[in-house]
């Protein structure tokens, strides 16, 4: 195992990524960012084009962007963790039998993944319980907020808080 770091960033991956090729390795994993995943994806597809002698596959373990297994799927990819849509999929499957919940409260990270769960669940809840009622989608600033009292104390917010809350990852 050669351990690279990329520093989350898609421009430092890449050139991570080029020392992978001169060194003849194989395979590639990374995960936490859909943006380095789908550069990676993008630039591992050209190099196989290009050098099918040297294919690489990418093992992506938590980069989630739905687009990364639909729209802009790869046959060099391979994404060990379930993306949104799934796991919205998965939820939305047991929230449909489970007749006491009236109301819904989205409530996620404002970046790429908690925008994708928010499209997602309205999208899964719409199709499986359009009975349901979606009473607030709220979007907080990732890593910046630290006490989330406010947002279960808050009488304006309690009046209209679901029977259920939908949450993305936090970290």
């Amino acid at each position: 195992m050669v351990v690279l770091d990329g520093k989350g960033s898609s421009e430092a991956s890449l050139v991570q990524l080029r020392a992978v090729i001169d060194q003849n390795i194989g395979f590639v994993m990374q995960g936490n960012s859909s943006a380095v995943a789908a550069a990676l994806i993008d630039a591992i597809n050209k190099q196989n084009t290009r050098d099918p002698e040297h294919r690489l596959v990418f093992l992506n373990y938590s980069a989630d962007d739905p687009a990364l297994t639909n729209a802009d799927c790869s046959f060099w990819h391979f994404c060990f963790d379930a993306h949104a849509g799934e796991r919205m999929n998965a939820l939305a499957d047991v929230i449909q039998h489970d007749q006491s919940v009236k109301k819904v409260y989205l409530f996620n990270q404002d970046y790429s993944f908690g925008h994708d769960v928010s499209h997602e669940a309205q999208r899964a809840l719409k199709e499986r319980r359009p009975d349901i009622a979606i009473v607030a989608d709220e979007f907080i600033s990732a890593g910046r907020v630290k006490d989330f009292a406010p947002y279960s104390q808050d009488p304006r917010k309690r009046r209209r808080r679901g029977d259920h809350r939908q949450l993305g990852q936090w970290t």
